[in-house]
């Protein structure tokens, strides 16, 4: 608002005067440069142009756009920091301004300077490299550090250098777009000895010792240690020096450096690991027992040939056979009792024992020829019993029966059928130890005799058969019967359809054979055959019906021929 009052004021005052008396002022004002770039530090003085410039030049204000850039005093620009800003010149009496774009650029890395290029360090030494940025003003100091080969040298963030393997590598330092180099060449710590935590040790076969050994010095590049063995078939020893026991005996186990070939050595004595014996525990049975046991060594059950043989009383066990030269020893049984059996090493260090007990043996089992028979009234059967074990001091057996009026039996197992019905045959040993049973059925004769059906070409309607159908009867017992007719009746109406007395086709059914008869039906109604036969001059009687598929069973029986029948003329 002031200066608009001004600015009428001037006018008013420019009419109201002649052209003679109008005074001169400065009419716009501007820097000699639009832009300038400076860098981040550096300061620079901006020149300001007015006009009319024969006029004093008015007084100005100055102000920055952004002083965390650059700043301004009287014209003075100053970069602060990296970046852009707009430094403005203002008369303000007269309303003028002009202005000018500031941009401040960051001081570049120029050099790096290292306080060696050149280092020689041996296997775990460190060295701090340092470096000089220049100039001294640069902006970005920042430094990376990079090994080109870690297994040789490392380096840390902050240029610490560690030797971690034999050779040469370059470390290399950046600053911006400017890298220098250090060459790290590093040495091996040669060994100077080697020394070992024994030096002479005893095991057994099989035992395991591991041995220690130092490397001198102790930070030494190459610690590996090359072992081996005098004698391996005495003491081996594994690529760590684990030694172990195989037999017997002495060997030396040296430990040499792969770096200077400097050598330790420890005397190894292998003792037997122990031996045992195949059996622990024996019974004999008295009299007249015997028994071979072995001895082995224990860590790989081979032979052990050199043992001596001890009976702790001879009386009840000795040992009569084998022994000495062997591996093996007969021991027999000389009385009732328990006794120890032990086999002694060469060196009297190791021995195994076995405890015997010699007794009388009892029967612990009996087997029979059968667990089950089925005979007709009069037959008889053999039966005999195995005994078990065989070295039983008392094997006499006694025999019994549960019903001697159904079957008997004698002292030497012969059973004897008298009549129909069921009994139990035992036969028990003496010393009563052990039994066994039979399961003996007397049963009539027709229990012995199965009938069964074949059938061909058959139509079957409501029950009404049409076909071929045959009746097998099978003799299952010991003894022959003889077939005197078999009749064929209709199943609803009872009728006879057919019949045969022939003693062609009948007569003697020997034991285990089989005959059949049978004729073609015609609408007959499931037929019933019914067989008569004779046996121990007695007739009997059996039959059997075909009632289709799911009441009949066709006979599994071989059959040289069917025999067929005429029907009964109706």
């Amino acid at each position: 608002m002031k200066k608009v009052l001004f600015l009428l004021s001037i006018c008013i005052f420019l009419v109201g005067c002649s052209k003679e008396d109008t005074p001169r002022i400065v009419t716009s004002i501007s820097f000699d440069k639009n832009e300038i770039s400076i860098k981040m530090g550096e300061s620079e003085t901006l020149k300001v142009i007015h006009e009319p410039s024969d006029l004093s030049a008015p007084s100005y204000t100055w102000e920055s756009s952004n002083e965390d850039v650059a700043t301004v005093t009287n014209g003075k620009v100053a970069a602060i920091s990296v970046g852009e800003a707009t430094i403005k010149v203002t008369a303000s009496q007269l309303g003028l301004t002009a202005s000018c774009k500031i941009k401040v650029n960051p001081v570049e890395a120029e050099t790096i300077v290292l306080n060696t290029t050149n280092q020689e360090l041996k296997i775990g030494d460190e060295f701090q490299l340092t470096a000089t940025i220049e100039p001294e003003n640069t902006t970005d100091k920042s430094i990376t550090w990079e090994s080109n080969d870690d297994k040789i040298a490392t380096v840390t963030e902050e240029g610490l250098v560690k030797a971690v393997g034999v050779g040469k590598a370059i470390i290399t330092v950046t600053s911006g777009n400017v890298s220098v180099t250090c060459n790290i060449e590093v040495e091996p710590i040669q060994v100077t000895g080697i020394s070992l935590s024994h030096e002479d040790i005893e095991i057994e076969i099989t035992d395991e010792f591991e041995l220690q050994a130092t490397i001198s010095p102790e930070d030494a590049t190459n610690k590996k240690i090359i072992w081996s063995s005098s004698d391996e078939k005495i003491a081996k020893v594994s690529e760590n020096g684990l030694i172990t026991g195989v037999d017997v005996g002495k060997a030396i186990i040296t430990a040499k450096s792969e770096d200077g070939d400097h050598t330790a050595q420890v005397n190894v004595t292998v003792n037997l690991k122990g031996i045992k014996l195949t059996q622990n525990n024996i019974l004999l049975a008295f009299p007249d027992g015997t028994e071979v046991i072995h001895v082995l060594y224990t860590h790989n059950d081979e032979a052990y040939l050199e043992a001596k043989w001890t009976s702790d009383n001879p009386e009840i066990a000795a040992v009569t056979g084998d022994g000495a030269g062997t591996n093996s020893a007969l021991i027999e049984a000389k009385g009732e009792g328990e006794t120890i059996i032990t086999a002694i090493s060469a060196d009297g260090l190791k021995t195994a024992t076995c405890m015997v007990k010699v007794e009388k043996i009892k029967v612990q089992q009996i087997v029979l020829n059968h667990s089950s028979l089925s005979l007709l009234p009069g037959e008889t059967n053999q039966l005999s019993a195995l005994v078990y074990p065989d070295n039983a001091y008392n094997k006499e057996l006694n025999w019994s029966s549960s019903n001697s009026t159904v079957a008997s039996i004698t002292q030497e197992g012969l059973l004897q059928a008298n009549q129909v019905g069921t009994t139990i045959i035992t036969v028990r040993s003496q010393d009563g130890g052990a039994t066994a049973t039979c399961n003996v059925n007397v049963d009539d004769i027709t229990s012995f005799i199965s009938l069964s059906f074949q059938a061909y070409s058959l139509v079957t309607i409501n029950g009404f058969i049409t076909g071929d159908i045959y009746s097998v009867i099978t003799n299952n017992s010991n003894q022959t019967v003889e077939l005197t007719s078999l009749y064929i009746y209709d199943g609803y109406s009872g009728r006879l359809v057919g019949y045969s007395t022939d003693p062609a086709l009948l007569g003697n059914l020997s034991a285990g054979n089989s005959t059949n008869l049978g004729m073609k039906f015609n609408s007959v109604y499931y037929p019933i055959f019914k067989w008569t036969f004779k046996w121990n001059d007695n007739e009997y009687e059996i039959q059997h019906q075909y009632t289709g598929s799911s009441g009949w069973r066709s006979t599994s029986v071989q059959v040289e021929q069917w025999n067929k029948i005429e029907p009964v003329n109706e």
